[in-house]
């Protein structure tokens, strides 16, 4: 599938009265089959801001985020999360971030990104859009992931996952065709730390679409191998924690063999998972750009399909 994006202009959430956009696309994400003049087009808004009652006048309004079906059908869905009103930036063509003009570590990251998700009992793939929103207070970060669907020219809101609560979790959700059906399964890595004693707790679930119950379902029967970005082995969960607070390491996990199988007993990593080889070589170039102390290699987590061996064949 090709997927193009259109971006339109830099935009500024007012919260001043008279001045609150309604609803305004702050981009648009198109998905065709190398047609530009064909497929659905997804647009991306915020707006619709306002002050709940009782507000004090100098707070920010709260601005709806939006995703709206504008060619192949229609529909328009509200997200969960809300922006505060304030100035928009666009750090490439498929993001947008809105700042809490009120509070200076508060900011709204969206992300979206086109794809094709696989139907488990059709052999054609429908095509959509994933949107990640990831909410940023001070060193607190949480991410939502959403999944719309241009479905029988309608636009259908067909997934949602958020990662666990706790003092620290993260997650990431990536579209990957593991079966070769044309389309795209929906794999979801997320970990929360129940205690920094402890290893962190890491589980990965994979979906596809379902058109004959119209929903995502959970596909049990695929399992992908984890690949890891490892940026250090250690003893001592102690050791790993030690590291995971050094400049630039923060994002990446400490785990051991209760959810990374391959590890031997007693072996703790401090690793950033990821589904290919690919996707963890280029975290071990992000993490060497950010610290050049910081230097690792690719091992493989967990059991399961290889994707990269087996999409070489």
């Amino acid at each position: 599938m090709f997927a193009h994006v259109f971006v339109s202009g830099a935009l500024f959430l007012s919260a001043a009265a008279g001045s609150l956009p309604t609803a305004r696309i702050v981009a648009q994400a198109q998905v065709t089959s190398g047609d530009l003049k064909k497929g659905p087009v997804f647009g991306i808004g915020i707006g619709a801001c306002s002050k709940a009652k009782g507000t004090p006048r100098d707070a920010p309004a709260d601005c709806g985020v939006f995703v709206e079906l504008k060619r192949g059908g229609s529909g328009r869905h509200k997200l969960e999360w809300q922006a505060k009103a304030g100035p928009v930036t666009k750090p490439n063509d498929n993001s947008v971030v809105v700042a809490d003009p009120s509070d200076e570590e508060q900011t709204l990251l969206v992300r979206w990104r086109p794809i094709t998700v696989g139907n488990v009992n059709l052999k054609a793939g429908v095509d959509g859009l994933l949107v990640t929103q990831e909410e940023r207070r001070g060193d607190r970060v949480r991410r939502r992931y959403d999944v719309f669907l241009a479905r029988k020219n309608k636009l259908v809101h067909a997934f949602t996952a958020q990662e666990g609560r706790g003092a620290r979790s993260w997650s990431s959700m990536d579209a990957v065709d593991i079966d070769h059906d044309g389309g795209n399964e929906l794999l979801f890595f997320s970990s929360t730390t129940p205690d920094e004693s402890q290893a962190d707790r890491f589980e990965m679930q994979m979906y596809s679409w379902r058109a004959d119950v119209a929903k995502m379902v959970a596909r049990n029967d695929l399992r992908p191998a984890v690949k890891g970005a490892v940026i250090g082995m250690f003893k001592t969960i102690e050791a790993a924690r030690a590291m995971q607070a050094s400049a630039c390491a923060d994002t990446f996990l400490v785990l051991d063999q209760s959810s990374a199988d391959k590890l031997a007993d007693h072996q703790v990593v401090l690793a950033w998972p990821a589904v290919t080889t690919s996707d963890a070589e280029l975290a071990l170039e992000g993490i060497k750009t950010c610290n050049p102390a910081l230097v690792g290699a690719v091992k493989t987590m967990t059991g399961g399909v290889d994707i990269d061996a087996d999409q070489d064949q």
